[in-house]
């Protein structure tokens, strides 16, 4: 898992080290599309990876009395961003 994480850290890196002035009119339309569908599948990711937090009350590694509680210590989201995060994981488990 480290070494997945460890390589989507270093695609990352690379697509912020391209210059957007440097590609072509006719290509950015496109590339703003790749990265938003990109972006939308890691929140995936990550909002299933919350509820796994959740679930198998992980957050209580690091004293969280709850996983909203540990994602806004750790992430630096807000409460209520990962509360709601939390809530549309359990809405897409029941699916």
């Amino acid at each position: 898992m480290a070494g997945v994480l460890a390589g989507l850290d270093a695609a990352v890196a690379g697509v912020a080290a391209i210059d957007p002035e440097t590609i072509h009119p006719g290509d950015l339309p496109g590339a703003v599309k790749q990265l938003r569908r990109a972006r939308n599948r890691l929140e995936a990711v990550e909002t299933s990876w919350l509820a796994t937090v959740q679930r198998r009350q992980a957050h209580k590694t690091d004293g969280a009395r709850d996983a909203a509680t540990w994602a806004r210590d750790q992430l630096g989201s807000s409460w209520r961003d990962a509360a709601g995060q939390l809530n549309t994981a359990d809405k897409l488990d029941a699916l």
